[in-house]
């Protein structure tokens, strides 16, 4: 084997340093080229992982947001949950004032009602009665009372619609059917209002119901004969 001298030593070293097409050739001689291959291929993969690195911790970055945009949401959702509860608890209250006060109202009217009823009928009948609120079978009646054979029954309302007047004959039936011990041979049928509209003033007329305020009679006075 032919060993090479100092000279040609010095020029294969010089080749390497300016010649890139021998320092390729000799590396490929050497088994370079593979392992370039190899680099070259790895470095193609780093740069795949490096970008999909990339694109996750954008992802990472996007879901970040996106979950601070939720808290927001949340924190504002709560806020409105709390306000809407504070309103609930509001109106519950300003309801419960004015329940109070129509109770107030309504218990009130049931007095104003027995005694302008009462007076009235000692001062035009010269009738002694007492008249109070009772509840029959869960129905309750503002105005009841009976003194020898009369009998008064009634209901109260600030303003009065048909329906009342209705009701008040539906009550004064089931009494008759299932309560007759209540009535008396004369009835009077009364209602105490502030207001009557003209269909209540008609149907009141029709069915013989007193209508009375405390400045005077809406509707005539009317003593119904019963037979019991």
């Amino acid at each position: 084997m032919e060993t090479l001298t100092k000279e040609d030593k010095t020029k294969i070293l010089k080749a390497l340093e300016t010649d890139l097409e021998f320092r390729y050739a000799m590396m490929a001689a050497l088994g370079y080229k593979e392992i370039l291959d190899r680099l070259d291929r790895h470095e193609e993969h780093i740069k795949n992982i490096e970008e999909n690195i990339k694109n996750i911790l954008q992802e990472i970055k996007s879901l970040r947001e996106e979950q601070i945009k939720i808290w927001e949401e949340i924190k504002s959702l709560r806020k409105e949950q709390i306000s809407l509860r504070q309103e609930v608890a509001e109106i519950s209250r300003k309801i419960d004032m004015l329940n109070k006060a129509l109770e107030k109202v309504t218990l009130s009217l049931e007095e104003e009602a027995i005694d302008v009823i009462k007076h009235r009928l000692s001062d035009d009948l010269g009738i002694s009665i007492d008249l109070v609120t009772i509840v029959v079978d869960k129905k309750e009646i503002n105005i009841y009372g009976v003194s020898d054979d009369l009998c008064v029954i009634g209901e109260t309302t600030a303003r009065l619609g048909k329906s009342l007047v209705e009701r008040l004959e539906r009550i004064i039936e089931y009494i008759r059917n299932r309560k007759p011990n209540l009535l008396r041979k004369r009835l009077i049928k009364a209602i105490y209002t502030f207001y009557a509209t003209e269909d209540a003033k008609k149907l009141a007329i029709e069915k013989g119901v007193w209508i009375v305020r405390a400045r005077g009679d809406i509707t005539p006075r009317v003593i119904h004969e019963i037979n019991l």
